[in-house]
């Protein structure tokens, strides 16, 4: 039975604590922590969470994870695997490689690929670095759905982040439309069209939003700066909008497609 640090009790950490308690021997830390622990115990620091744990999972911030790496460093063991959940950059996860190395224990660069309350322990994920194969092969029996990618931290980061441009960008724009349809009094009308127009994506229509871009970039760049005007008007801030406009006017630059797209 491995033991397991999970360090950072907030919602998906205390999901991940509850769910590997159940199949290994699990020691939570979060200095913000009040709870009751179920089925883990809570070490009194980090440090000591992490001292005789064979896989340490950090989970909190990208800025908070350096800070985590630094207190715990030196109490790692040397044949320990720490693992960076967080949503950090490709270049900070490489970083905290390198560092680990030097101290001799092993890294991995974890990225969740979905919502963790949705799944739980099941959440698709993936880890590069010089610990990746091994935590999947450790996590895997216990119901981590984990697969290793490379070798080199920061891999595993960069697809999380990709993902995060489109689904963190749809979010982004989907807020700034609601606000501006709320303006217009046109809140139910696009609520029900962007629902319908959402819900039916299918290779074949993102494949035509791109040959369009390609084909059609001037009239669709004039377009959204008819809508940043909409936006302005309505005393609204047009960040995507103007960003969608930005971008849009690059597309002479070419538009990468990749084999799905083709």
């Amino acid at each position: 039975m491995p033991r397991i640090a999970v360090l950072g009790l907030g919602e998906a950490g205390r999901i991940y604590a509850v769910d590997l308690a159940k199949k290994a021997d699990v020691v939570g830390f979060d200095p913000a922590w009040s709870g009751e622990p179920d089925g883990f115990s809570v070490a009194p620091t980090a440090a000591e969470a992490v001292r005789e744990s064979d896989i340490i999972l950090v989970l909190t911030s990208g800025p908070i994870a350096v800070r985590v790496f630094d207190d715990v460093a030196e109490s790692v063991p040397a044949d320990a695997i720490f693992a960076d959940l967080s949503s950090s950059s490709p270049t900070q996860k490489l970083a905290l490689s390198r560092r680990a190395a030097d101290l001799g224990f092993r890294f991995a660069d974890v990225a969740l690929l979905a919502p963790v309350p949705r799944a739980r322990l099941a959440t698709p994920a993936q880890a590069s670095g010089t610990g990746a194969a091994d935590i999947a092969a450790i996590l895997a029996p216990l119901g981590m759905e984990i697969e290793a990618v490379g070798e080199i931290a920061g891999q595993a980061a960069a697809r999380k982040l990709l993902r995060s441009i489109v689904t963190k960008g749809v979010t982004a724009l989907l807020i700034e439309g609601m606000r501006t349809a709320q303006s217009l009094e046109l809140l139910d009308w696009f609520s029900d069209h962007i629902d319908e127009t959402l819900t039916h994506l299918d290779t074949a229509f993102l494949r035509r939003l791109l040959e369009g871009t390609s084909s059609h970039s001037e009239r669709r760049v004039h377009e959204m700066l008819a809508t940043v005007e909409m936006i302005e008007a309505t005393g609204g801030r047009p960040f995507m909008a103007e960003a969608t406009m930005k971008v849009l006017e690059t597309a002479s630059e070419g538009i990468p497609r990749g084999k799905r797209f083709r």
